[in-house]
Formats: structure tokens, C-alpha cells, sequence
């Protein structure tokens, strides 16, 4: 079964909202709680592609703060992925913010 776009907003707000321990990352057992170890798993499949993808996005740190690539990343994915609504794409600029810290 294909993955339709909306469900990947939802997939990254639902597994990465509110981390237990404190640092965002991907909670994969809720997405398999929610739709099943099959479709959870693709779904987990295509945040974790999100994030790489975001991860990759160059960032002039000679002239940027670690806030404003956090921002600049975001901008960059919402303009890549124009289904992500704005609760998705700041958990994923906040998984990109820590990954660099």
C-alpha cells in the first residue's frame, strides 16, 4: 500500500512528539501502535528518510547560529515536502538543531 503524503506529516508529529527522554528522535513504537508493525514500520521508513534528508541540507556555519540553521533547514524542507505542516517541521528542525549542537 502506498504511503499518501498526509500520513507522513502525522507519522513524523506522532513519533516524534513529545520524547520521553528528552532529546528528539523517532519513537518507532508508536507508529506501530497506531497502524500496525507492517505499515508502522514503512511509515518509520520514510521520517527516518526525512531527517537524512534534512541532515544533508548544507549549512554556512561561518555565518549562521545554530538557530538560524535549525530555521534555514526548515525553510528548506518546507519548501521540498509542501505537505509538512508547521508542527512537523519544527520536530524535524529540532532533531536537525540537536543533531548539530
Amino acid at each position: 500500500m502506498e504511503i499518501d503524503k498526509s500520513e507522513i506529516d502525522e507519522a513524523v508529529i506522532i513519533s516524534m512528539s513529545k520524547p520521553p527522554n528528552g532529546y528528539p528522535h523517532i519513537t518507532d513504537q508508536r507508529l506501530e501502535d497506531k497502524h500496525g508493525i507492517e505499515r508502522g514500520s514503512q511509515l518509520n521508513d520514510q521520517v527516518e528518510a526525512l531527517l537524512r534528508e534534512a541532515m544533508k541540507i548544507d549549512v554556512d556555519w561561518k555565518s549562521m547560529s545554530l538557530t538560524e540553521g535549525g530555521h534555514y533547514a526548515m525553510q528548506i524542507m518546507a519548501q521540498r515536502h509542501p505537505e509538512l505542516s508547521a508542527q512537523a517541521l519544527k520536530l524535524i528542525g529540532n532533531h536537525f538543531t540537536y543533531q548539530w549542537r
